[in-house]
């Protein structure tokens, strides 16, 4: 016996050797896969952060500018009368702003009678501080045939300028924001423009840099470089010549994307490997993007490699060691023990488990066996049961689908008076919708209901429904009367508390004259030739079943030849697609404008219950769903 459990421990550390060979080579190259895939999406996000935050900090240094401008433009557009106020308003727009370094009211020709140029401007001398006020405009300066005038006096917009190094005073790179100056009657007046500098755009580059190789550029609308910390980019070269001469496909497909204004993330190869770039819009058309070598982000996980490489060769030895000590102790105990478990799991629950006289695991399982053999003995047995039960139960509820079904007419009448047609589909076998409809000589009577609830509770208090609805719609009686009866019969007694919404109404198929009553349902859909479809117009009555002895109140309603009515339950309206949004009353009104005339009744229904499965696609469908069309 010793023998035999010693071979079978050698038989079963050689087996683990190899086994955990093969798992760990194959288990550390899904690390390696995995961990590329981390590293890279982690790093990708990092970068798109970076480039969100670097896109923020652009933004919000120009956006002092733009507020600055309209607000120039408010206080010019009040002091246009006096000319020198202008000056001091651009004086005093620099002496308040510490972020504008120049101002100008650039005026429409002939604005002032006898004068073409009239541009009050004034900015901040970069060599003592001081602010000079000049006048911008003269027959050497013609502002009018100038960008930043005639740009935004063309589109009537506000536009920023690419930024240029300004050698008149200020002596710096700065941008211009113009901003179209339009009176009370809609007229253009001028410009007016604020100048901010652009040097804190070296901190912005400098601080979005993610990785040692990474590479930043901010760029115009028209593509041309305003920062970068590209190696020879000269000033003025623009962004789709830099693609040129990079002769690469994916760095003129990402170029093209950034000049049409878009943001999203681009991989590409180049010569010394791959590549990712991130690049966004800004709101004044700019565009910012910031490229990084995959070379960079995979050292992280290069070093995860080998300290996970290390600690699985030492945690798998370890582990090894372990089970071969443990398998020379267990391995013949667990052998009987499986032998045993065989022949349960091939059937025979009655087979005597082997005596294992022990408290410690293998003890606890042969105990937990021996109850689970006798709870199978017991399960097969109620397994049986149930399963006879569950097929009775089955074919219960097909049965009492059938007679619901039945219980609904389907001989649809189709001729030259009335087209009518509807259907049920409900929510589960059974359900607690209901309509009805009878057409007597030049009279059609038409119902349909909605009980609350779903299942063999809705569906029994429906029968009761249609039994009422069937009984008393065959007397002489009026609609509003017809539809109180049905309430005082379906309240009686009605300790459940569930009730129906229910609409009735009667149709002179000779005149189009419709009488008719609505318990709570949802409105009809009228679609008459000509005009736009609508909801019929409908008093406040109760639901059904709420309350005994209320009058219900009937209306009355003449239709045109060539009316369509669409009667339906609130599984329409109330349909809902997979981001939990409902199909709603507008999207059915909208669904009735676009039926043909020429539609059949069927057709209606069909096209209705299409537009509604379009709408929730693979969504379960979660109520009941009743549909009746009738054309006149």
């Amino acid at each position: 016996m010793k023998a035999r459990n010693n071979s079978l421990a050698k038989k079963l550390s050689k087996g683990i050797v190899a086994n955990l060979t093969t798992l760990l080579a194959l288990a550390f190259f899904i690390i390696g896969a995995f961990s590329y895939h981390i590293m890279a999406d982690t790093s990708e996000r990092m970068v798109a952060n970076m480039l969100e935050a670097s896109a923020r900090k652009i933004e919000l240094n120009l956006r002092p500018a733009e507020t600055v401008t309209q607000n120039v433009a408010w206080m010019a557009s009040k002091s246009l009368n006096h000319k020198d106020h202008l000056y001091y308003i651009t004086r005093s727009t620099i002496q308040n702003n510490p972020s504008v370094v120049g101002c100008a009211i650039a005026l429409r020709s002939g604005y002032y009678e006898g004068e073409h140029f009239f541009s009050p401007y004034s900015y901040l001398n970069s060599g003592n501080d001081s602010i000079i006020s000049i006048q911008l405009g003269n027959e050497n300066y013609d502002y009018f045939n100038l960008d930043w005038y005639r740009i935004p006096a063309t589109l009537r917009q506000p536009v920023w300028s690419d930024p240029y190094y300004d050698n008149g005073g200020i002596n710096e790179l700065i941008s211009t924001y113009s901003y179209p100056l339009i009176d009370e009657n809609n007229e253009f007046q001028g410009i007016v423009t604020a100048d901010i500098s652009m040097e804190w755009l070296t901190d912005v580059i400098s601080s979005a840099k993610p990785y040692a190789n990474s590479e930043i550029m901010l760029v115009s609308k028209n593509g041309t470089f305003i920062a970068t910390d590209i190696e020879n980019i000269t000033q003025g070269e623009t962004l789709a010549a830099f693609a040129e001469q990079s002769d690469n496909e994916d760095i003129v497909r990402i170029t093209e994307k950034m000049l049409a204004g878009e943001s999203g993330m681009e991989r590409y190869d180049i010569g010394h490997g791959k590549h990712f770039a991130i690049f966004s819009p800004l709101s004044n058309g700019w565009s910012v993007c910031i490229t990084c070598s995959y070379h960079d982000v995979l050292k992280r996980s290069t070093q995860m490699l080998m300290f996970i490489a290390l600690f699985g060769i030492v945690a798998m030895t370890v582990l090894f060691l372990f089970c071969q000590k443990t398998i020379k102790k267990l391995s013949q105990p667990l052998m009987d023990f499986s032998n045993a478990a065989g022949k349960v799991a091939a059937g025979d629950f009655d087979v005597v488990l082997p005596e294992i006289n022990t408290n410690d695991e293998i003890g606890q399982l042969r105990n937990s066996f021996a109850g689970m053999q006798s709870s199978l003995k017991s399960y097969m047995s109620e397994l049986q049961q149930t399963t006879a039960k569950k097929e009775r139960i089955e074919n219960e509820l097909h049965i009492a689908h059938e007679i619901q079904r039945v219980m609904s007419p389907q001989n649809f009448p189709k001729n030259d008076k009335v087209n009518l047609y509807a259907t049920i589909i409900p929510a589960r076998e059974v359900g607690g919708d209901l309509y009805d409809f009878s057409l007597t000589d030049d009279s059609l009577f038409i119902s349909v209901g909605d009980v609350s609830g779903k299942g063999i509770p809705a569906a029994m208090f429906m029968a009761l429904t249609c039994s009422s609805l069937r009984i008393t719609s065959s007397l002489k009686a009026s609609i509003g009367q017809t539809i109180s009866k049905i309430n005082d019969a379906v309240s009686k007694d009605n300790e459940t508390g569930m009730f129906v919404t229910l609409f009735a109404g009667r149709i002179d198929l000779n005149t189009g004259m419709m009488t008719y009553c609505n318990g709570g349902h949802n409105p009809m859909v009228v679609v008459e030739p000509g005009k736009a479809p609508y909801f019929l117009d409908q008093k406040a009555n109760l639901t059904v079943g709420i309350m005994e002895d209320f009058n219900y109140q009937e209306q009355t309603v003449t239709f045109p030849k060539g009316t369509i009515l669409i009667l339906y339950t609130d599984g329409v309206t109330e349909a809902e697609a997979a981001d939990k949004s409902q199909y709603g009353e507008q999207r059915l009104l909208k669904w009735a404008s676009e039926i043909p005339f020429d539609s059949d009744a069927a057709d209606i229904e069909e096209s209705l219950l299409k537009s509604v499965r379009n709408f929730t696609g693979d969504n379960e469908q979660n109520d009941d769903i009743t549909i009746m069309a009738i054309k006149l």
